[in-house]
């Protein structure tokens, strides 16, 4: 008789916590539950704080309350990343039941405005999805155009060291904001890729950082039949460790890698990135990529290079070497690698080596000095565009550090 009771009670009143986050790591993709998506837009199109999903259930099983519960989840995961619902936060819980034949599923929900100020926050939503898409060219193959969103991205947004403001897992935190964490980072690459037309999963998982090992949310992009990992939140190199800002560096070291490569990550589903095209390419600098017809012009190890995204070969342009003399009160520090970078403006490839800032045409080859420093104690040690104009970040032997326009 007790155990009679003890599954009534499971039966009918299944309350269940749910954490969009940890859910997913199991989305994978948009599901057919077309009734579910239906209910779930209605729901915020008109910014309800709680919404029901029901399902006619004559047989209760766990097993079948559980897959509808999956469907929900997924369906939800997916308006999350869908630019009408910007609005939407990353504030949300779920419970559910059964009851006389009906699974019902009620996700309560939360928003970062009200009705009335829906109008302005779209806006400035609409604005800033813009921007980030500006400069994108259609023509380009989708590793140009996945790598130009990554980079834009990363430098676009300011990761959280300390803590969490409100609704910073949300495209509209990212976006707008331009502040995030990791949810924020891989829920707006989602939509950036969605609005480029790339296949793509918003996933979750564990991976190691300085704190040890956490929850953590990246992507995985379908380039041609295969996929690849994206991690934006590890690429975007604002911030180094020992707390300096650099707003302008970037890295590709959690670009398209397969499962083998993604060392630090873990407890995700394995074996659907089974490619290692990109794995051994050479391109983990701190500096963004340029473009030029199929190719993805980068910086590495001394030398301007390019890799030809249809063939999927690499071929050097020039060389680019030069030393940074780093904080001499420790005695003098050397420098070869770490700071040239690449700025793709008006047709053209800028980069920087320690003392002058070059432009390089490549459609023709040609390489021209457009400036030169003369201050010898100032090293430029990062070059960007900014309200159309190329500025560089200048740093001296002490770490002090000023930015200033460059002429081009």
């Amino acid at each position: 008789m007790k155990r009679a009771a003890a599954l009534l009670i499971a039966v009918f009143m299944m309350l269940v916590p749910f954490a969009a986050d940890v859910y997913a790591a199991k989305a994978t993709g948009k599901t057919a539950a077309s009734g579910i998506e239906k209910d779930l837009i209605l729901g915020l199109t008109d910014f309800k704080g709680k919404i029901e999903v029901k399902k006619p259930m004559k047989t209760y099983s766990q097993q079948n309350f559980d897959k509808f519960y999956d469907e929900v989840y997924e369906v939800l995961e997916g308006l999350m990343v869908d630019k009408r619902f910007f609005y939407v936060t990353d504030d949300v819980s779920c419970s559910g039941k059964y009851h006389d034949g009906t699974a019902t599923v009620y996700v309560t929900m939360h928003y970062n405005c009200t009705k009335n100020q829906y109008s302005a926050n779209k806006k400035k939503f609409d604005k800033a999805l813009g921007e980030m898409m500006a400069g994108m060219d259609k023509k380009w193959t989708d590793v140009q155009k996945a790598a130009y969103l990554h980079d834009k991205l990363a430098l676009n947004t300011t990761y959280l060291i300390r803590g969490s403001g409100r609704y910073t897992g949300t495209t509209y935190s990212a976006l707008v904001e331009k502040k995030a964490l990791c949810a924020g980072y891989a829920r707006t690459y989602s939509l950036l890729l969605n609005e480029a037309g790339i296949e793509n999963r918003y996933i979750v998982g564990d991976a190691t950082n300085n704190r040890g090992t956490d929850s953590h949310a990246w992507n995985l992009v379908k380039i041609g039949k295969s996929w690849y990992h994206v991690d934006c939140t590890y690429d975007d190199a604002d911030t180094t460790t020992d707390g300096k800002k650099y707003p302008y560096y970037v890295q590709h070291e959690y670009f398209l890698k397969s499962d083998k490569a993604l060392t630090r990550h873990s407890n995700y589903e394995k074996g659907i990135a089974k490619s290692t095209l990109y794995d051994k390419l050479d391109w983990d600098s701190y500096s963004r990529f340029a473009y030029y017809g199929n190719g993805i012009i980068y910086y590495s190890d001394g030398a301007i290079k390019s890799f030809n995204t249809k063939t999927n070969k690499v071929s050097k342009l020039l060389s680019a070497k030069d030393r940074w003399i780093i904080d001499t009160q420790k005695g003098t520090m050397y420098y070869d690698k770490s700071f040239c970078t690449l700025v793709y403006r008006k047709k053209m490839v800028y980069y920087n080596l320690a003392h002058s800032v070059y432009r390089y045409d490549p459609k023709t080859g040609k390489v021209k000095a457009i400036y030169t420093n003369t201050k010898s104690d100032d090293m430029i040690i990062a070059i960007y565009e900014k309200d159309n104009k190329l500025y560089g970040t200048f740093e001296d032997f002490y770490n002090h550090t000023k930015e200033c326009v460059i002429p081009d």
